[in-house]
């Protein structure tokens, strides 16, 4: 269980709402913050107020079961509690975990790591990929397997990023995607939620989830991009996972390193995320 962290959080809402820097740079919805507490250190996700309670309960109710059903599909998630906090008449959703270590986190492995270690995380990675896909349930879920949501500790992924929890159709999904991203300016209503479709069908199309894994390693290390591609062509064309059509559209959207959608590099524009995208 997650001790409690009532005072650090209070002090992040106080400090952070002041300075506005509840959004990430880096990611999209929230800036992970460090704390130590006693001699173990936490993550701290603040995400943006809103005043939109049907949103807030959707995601309260949505939380807890999508982790469970995370778990019983095979996915490692680290002990994670969601709580609401009020900031004058908007509500803000906070998660907390215990923090992985710098070195365990994958991105920074994927980064910096040798040869053999990038290409053994990228199998990784695959794996887990077509793990969720042979045991989904039989209902509306989501899942985002890239670099950024992942830590490997002894040899085991462990996928840390339960927001926006993903048990629900991809319609509501967008929804809440449009209404909790950080803007700061107010363009929510001109964007359509079939645009978002770009952004999310990686999270319900297991072609475009290994695409989207497929390019994060290429991006991140261009100069193993061939290794790269051979490495997630064999994994893809030799599991007994797909049926024939998905493997089909999935090996032909890895033949090529992948690139982002421009939809959603207009999206981060729009929204003012100027650094790096969660890719």
């Amino acid at each position: 269980m997650i001790s409690n962290l009532d005072t650090e959080i209070e002090k992040l809402l106080e400090t952070r709402f002041r300075k506005n820097q509840l959004a990430s740079q880096l990611g999209f919805f929230s800036k992970p913050i460090r704390v130590t507490k006693g001699n173990i250190e936490y993550v701290i996700k603040l995400y943006s107020p809103t005043r939109n309670k049907d949103i807030i309960n959707t995601i309260k109710t949505n939380h807890q079961p999508y982790i469970d059903e995370l778990s019983s599909i095979g996915i490692n998630v680290p002990d994670t509690h969601l709580q609401e906090k009020k900031s004058g008449n908007k509500t803000v959703l906070v998660i907390t975990q215990k923090a992985f270590e710098e070195k365990e986190l994958v991105r920074g492995m994927i980064e910096n790591g040798n040869h053999e270690i990038v290409l053994h995380v990228l199998k990784l990675m695959l794996d887990d990929c077509l793990k969720y896909w042979k045991n989904k349930p039989e209902k509306e879920i989501g899942f985002h397997p890239t670099t950024r949501n992942y830590a490997l500790k002894d040899d085991q992924l462990h996928y840390f990023d339960t927001f926006p929890p993903m048990l629900m159709s991809q319609k509501k999904l967008n929804r809440i995607i449009i209404q909790m991203t950080p803007a700061k300016i107010n363009i929510k209503p001109l964007v359509h939620q079939k645009w978002v479709n770009r952004v999310s069908d990686e999270y319900y199309q297991i072609d475009k989830m290994v695409s989207g894994i497929t390019g994060s390693f290429c991006r991140l290390r261009p100069e193993l991009k061939e290794e790269i591609l051979e490495t997630s062509w064999r994994i893809i064309e030799k599991t007994d996972v797909l049926n024939q059509h998905e493997k089909i559209s999935t090996l032909n959207r890895i033949q090529t390193p992948p690139k982002l959608s421009g939809i959603w590099l207009g999206f981060r524009k729009l929204f003012g995320k100027t650094g790096k995208p969660n890719i």
